[in-house]
């Protein structure tokens, strides 16, 4: 490389400045001269003036080799000394450094800073589209949002698909470069305090410039930043939210290699942790649970203490399993019959509770409270299709939020 930039050097005029000692000046001009001119006919004539494009040229591949030589180096701070100059000549000219050459000096800011590297490439993505050239900048995107929620491996026959979709996506340069801001986001907001909330609250809140309509955990194409949005998710124990959007991507990407991955996530941790949340809460007042699996015949006394340990502990479960049964389009067969045991506990335990808290105006006040608390946290009902029939399961889990609201509107 430093030779390369040495002969480019020769192909440019030189003006000896001032304080420049004239025979050192003529010693390394023949030193140069001898070293790279070998094999020149001697009949060559002499060029006398050089073509303004060949010259515009020649500064253009003495840049790109100045920065590959500081990237080829590892010196960062040289390359981002430069940056503003590079950006400038972009600007100018869109064409005069290489793709490749782009590359390698983001390649080289995401090694050392990548905050610093993932402005710079939003940044060179905006020129790019001011320029209309951002077909050009494909190569750049994928760098950065590899591997994206297209890739096939197993699927020939939706490999051609995929890329037409991918293509299609990468074409949207506003949708690009804000997918690429949310990545920067995110994965810096890893390295924070309360990353998960943060992560979570960057894409419920963020909307995407795309045309579709979807949620932002739709549109987006980055794996990474996907699952960074389901593991906050899983951290927060936002189960019922973390089933459903896993639910709704797995409809989105069946065929694609990220479907595998996400299936893994829910069944391997979602569903531990969905099971361990019912343990802790749900199944956690055995009294009460064995005295409403009697019903009528039970001949036992339940204390107060048990009927609010169910109230203080089950809320939590009660809306996650409801929320999940309205809103996720399929529950897997290896969750069903966790769901139908936990759905007929929910509603003989609170049916249970709520004949006893009845009683009382102390006990209908508590009632009270932890209905309302339920059905002001489960979400909006959307309207079904005519042809969308409703399971057996999502059947009872609408009983159950009809008894909560019969609870409400006797007592409150």
């Amino acid at each position: 490389m430093d030779k390369a930039l040495r002969l480019l050097e020769l192909c440019k005029e030189k003006s000896l400045s001032k304080n420049a000692k004239v025979m050192d000046a003529k010693v390394r001009f023949r030193k140069e001269l001898s070293d790279y001119s070998y094999y020149i006919p001697p009949n060559l004539e002499s060029v006398k003036k050089v073509d303004e494009k060949l010259r515009k040229n020649v500064d253009n591949l003495i840049l790109n080799c100045q920065i590959l030589r500081f990237v080829q180096r590892n010196d960062f701070h040289a390359v981002t000394v430069l940056e503003t100059k590079l950006l400038e000549l972009l600007r100018q000219d869109i064409n005069c450094i290489e793709i490749e050459t782009i590359k390698d000096v983001i390649q080289l800011y995401l090694s050392h800073e990548y905050k610093k590297g993932m402005t710079l490439v939003i940044r060179l993505g905006t020129i790019f589209q001011q320029k209309n050239e951002f077909s050009r900048f494909d190569a750049i995107s994928k760098l950065i949002l590899s591997p994206t929620t297209f890739e096939v491996s197993s699927n020939p026959n939706l490999q051609e698909s995929a890329y037409r979709t991918l293509q299609k996506c990468l074409a949207n340069a506003e949708n690009i470069i804000s997918q690429i801001s949310l990545q920067r986001d995110v994965i810096c907001a890893l390295w924070e305090a309360d990353s998960a909330h943060k992560i979570v609250n960057l894409i419920e809140h963020m909307e995407l410039k795309a045309s579709s309509g979807n949620p932002t955990y739709l549109e987006t194409i980055s794996q990474a930043v996907i699952r960074s949005y389901l593991n906050s998710l899983l951290c927060l124990n936002r189960l019922d939210r973390f089933f459903i959007v896993a639910t709704e991507i797995l409809q989105q990407s069946q065929g694609y290699d990220f479907s595998s991955v996400v299936k893994e996530l829910m069944q391997v941790v979602g569903f531990e942790k969905l099971k361990m949340l019912l343990n802790d809460g749900l199944y956690s007042s055995h009294a009460i649970t064995s005295a409403a699996k009697k019903g009528t015949s039970f001949k036992g006394s339940i204390a107060d203490s048990d009927v609010q340990d169910f109230i203080n502990g089950a809320g939590d479960s009660i809306v996650v399993v409801l929320n999940i049964l309205f809103f996720c389009g399929h529950i897997p067969e290896y969750a069903t019959t966790t769901f139908q045991t936990a759905v007929e506990t929910i509603q003989l335990n609170c049916s249970f509770c709520f004949t006893r808290l009845g009683k009382s105006e102390q006990g209908a006040e508590q009632g009270v409270k932890f209905a309302g608390d339920i059905i002001r946290r489960l979400g909006r009902a959307k309207p079904r299709d005519s042809d969308d029939k409703e399971s057996t399961l999502q059947t009872k889990a609408k009983q159950i939020k009809t008894m909560l609201i019969q609870f409400l509107d006797k007592h409150e």
